[in-house]
This record gives C-alpha cells, sequence and structure tokens, in this order.
C-alpha cells in the first residue's frame, strides 16, 4: 500500500511576496537616486549663489560691509538661497550660502555654498592691476583693483549688473 501525504506544503502566493520584495527595493533605489540628484543640484545652486552673492559683495565694498552683505543677500535670494555668513575682509568678500534639499531624506543637512570674491593680484611683472585705463570715460580710480567709481554715480565695477555689460578687455581678470 502507498501512503500518500494528507498535507501537502503550500506556496500559493510566494511569487507575491518576492515580487512585493523586489518593488520595495526598486522604490527604495529610486528614492535614494533622486535624493542623490536633488542633493547634487542643490550643491551647485548653493555653490553659483555663494559665487554671484561674492562678487556682488566685493562690487559693493567701497560701501562698508553692511551694504555689501545687503547686497550679498538679496542676490542670493534670488538665487534661491539664504546667507548664512558674510564677512567683508579688507576689500575681500567672504559669502557661506544654504540651500534647502529638494526631496530630502530624513536627517540630511541643507547644501552649502562658499565663495570668495575681491580684487585681483598684481600681475608676476608688477605692474599693478589698477594701471589700466579706465573702462568708460568720466571713471576715477578709488583705491582698490578693478574698482572705478562715476563721478556722478558711485562705485563701478565691469561685472555690475547696474551699469551693464562691458566690452571683452584684456586689462581686467
Amino acid at each position: 500500500m502507498i501512503r500518500r501525504p494528507t498535507h501537502r506544503p503550500r506556496d500559493d502566493g510566494i511569487a507575491t511576496v518576492w515580487a512585493a520584495a523586489a518593488a520595495a527595493v526598486i522604490v527604495a533605489a529610486l528614492l535614494l537616486g533622486l535624493h542623490l540628484g536633488a542633493a547634487v543640484a542643490a550643491r551647485h545652486r548653493a555653490e553659483a549663489a555663494a559665487d554671484l552673492a561674492a562678487l556682488a559683495a566685493a562690487g559693493h565694498a567701497v560701501h562698508g560691509a553692511e551694504a555689501a552683505c545687503r547686497r550679498a543677500e538679496v542676490i542670493a535670494q534670488r538665487m534661491g538661497a539664504v546667507v548664512a555668513r558674510c564677512l567683508l575682509s579688507e576689500w575681500d568678500a567672504l559669502v557661506e550660502v544654504h540651500v534647502a534639499v529638494p526631496l530630502a531624506l530624513p536627517g540630511t543637512a541643507d547644501a552649502v555654498g562658499r565663495a570668495r570674491a575681491g580684487p585681483a593680484e598684481p600681475d608676476p611683472a608688477g605692474t599693478p592691476a589698477t594701471s589700466a585705463a579706465p573702462p568708460h570715460p568720466g571713471l576715477v580710480h578709488v583705491g582698490a583693483p578693478r574698482v572705478w567709481a562715476d563721478i556722478d554715480t558711485g562705485p563701478y565695477l565691469p561685472f555690475d549688473p547696474d551699469h551693464g555689460p562691458d566690452p571683452p578687455s584684456d586689462k581686467f581678470v
């Protein structure tokens, strides 16, 4: 007499469990990839905002640290960043900005960008950058390399958005 098992192990639904586990792994990998991509994009945005804010602050250094840092804050806000620190050391502007990371995982910090902007150093031949002729008639040199002042309107830099772009020149770095 052949005995047949009365109770067979059932494996109905095991494929569903494996498919659900695989889907969870794929979703987790997708979320991690989205977070990493968003973090990299936020870091790039923070670095760009810090660069532009430092340039703006350096451009307004002749007005003092408070005015320079106010200008840096305006530029950073327009770039979607928040100025965490702004410092004017002589003619150099040091700026640190923070940008929130969209799609951030819990416990992650903001993206941080830091930049320094200021006058160019004298060239190796010893000729200071201030020996260049003014970029426009009516401008006078105010003491810092690459900083010129209009007699009527005040400081002027070749990259100042309030005065428009300059034609390319090898006199400014």
